[in-house]
């Protein structure tokens, strides 16, 4: 398997709404992903439940530090 750093809200899509280089490749931006699913999203954004149980992981995350 091939990993690939992927963007959780695509280039195309933020600079649509005014993103900046710098928003769109931050950490928070960016995610481990399988080459299938990186390279099927194209300029796509990633799905909304996907995004959504991102998040909730994270907000976990942060509580249990």
């Amino acid at each position: 398997m091939i990993l690939h750093v992927g963007h959780v809200v695509s280039v195309a899509e933020g600079r649509k709404v005014g993103l900046s280089d710098v928003e769109l490749n931050s950490a928070e931006n960016l995610i481990a992903m399988c080459e299938e699913c990186n390279l099927g999203l194209g300029k796509e954004t990633i799905p909304i439940k996907n995004y959504v149980a991102i998040l909730m992981a994270r907000f976990k995350e942060a509580d249990s530090k």
